[in-house]
């Protein structure tokens, strides 16, 4: 079970507070890669789900430095196959 900042289940922590522990430092090194480059992302992590367990999420997206950013979508199912 995962918690987020303070034990507490999750609710709305940054994403990166919710990563998966052994995740964070690849998922840093592809967004650093991201903003640098200004190449759009395209990364499989875990993160801390609502139910306080983790889940697998696949996130893509390019920055364009306004509300048109990236989006994430569950797919733990997928993962478990």
């Amino acid at each position: 079970m995962c918690y987020g900042p303070g034990g507490s289940p999750p609710g709305n922590e940054d994403i990166e507070d919710l990563v998966h522990p052994d995740e964070v430092e690849r998922r840093k090194m592809a967004m650093k890669a991201h903003f640098e480059s200004g190449t759009p992302f395209d990364e499989e992590y875990r993160v801390c789900g609502v139910s306080g367990k983790y889940i697998w999420v696949h996130s893509r997206g390019q920055a364009t430095w306004d509300e048109n950013g990236g989006i994430a979508t569950d797919i733990t199912e997928h993962k478990k196959a």
